[in-house]
C-alpha cells in the first residue's frame, strides 16, 4: 500500500462513480411525452385566445354575427393577455390550465 493506506479503497473494491458527488450529473427523470407536452401549449392558446377575444371583443363592441373581431390596442391587449396567462401560470401557479389536465406540469 501507499501512504495514507486507510484512506484509499483496496484495489477489488467496485464504487459507484459519483455516488457522493453533487458534480455528476443525475439521470433524467422521465417526464410526459412530447406530443402532450405540445397539445397543451396549442390547447392553452386557443383556449385563451378564445376566451379573452370575446371577453375583450364584448368590453370594446367588437363582437359580430360571425364572432368577434378585435383590431389596434384591443388585439395588442389581446396577445398581452395571453402572454401574461402562460408566464403567470407557468411561473406561480404551478402549470396552466392544460398543463394540469393533461398533466405536463414543468
Amino acid at each position: 500500500m501507499s501512504e495514507g493506506g486507510k484512506d484509499q479503497e483496496p484495489t477489488g473494491a467496485v464504487s459507484s462513480p459519483g455516488a457522493d458527488d453533487p458534480a455528476t450529473p443525475k439521470p433524467a427523470l422521465r417526464g410526459a411525452p412530447q406530443w402532450r407536452i405540445m397539445l397543451a401549449h396549442v390547447m392553452d392558446f386557443f383556449t385563451t385566445f378564445f376566451g379573452f377575444g370575446f371577453l375583450l371583443a364584448a368590453l370594446t363592441g367588437g363582437i359580430n354575427e360571425g364572432g368577434f373581431k378585435l383590431e389596434g390596442v384591443p388585439a395588442f391587449l389581446c396577445f398581452a393577455l395571453i402572454a401574461a396567462y402562460f408566464w403567470i401560470g407557468t411561473k406561480y401557479l404551478g402549470g396552466t390550465i392544460w398543463q394540469r389536465i393533461l398533466r405536463t406540469r414543468p
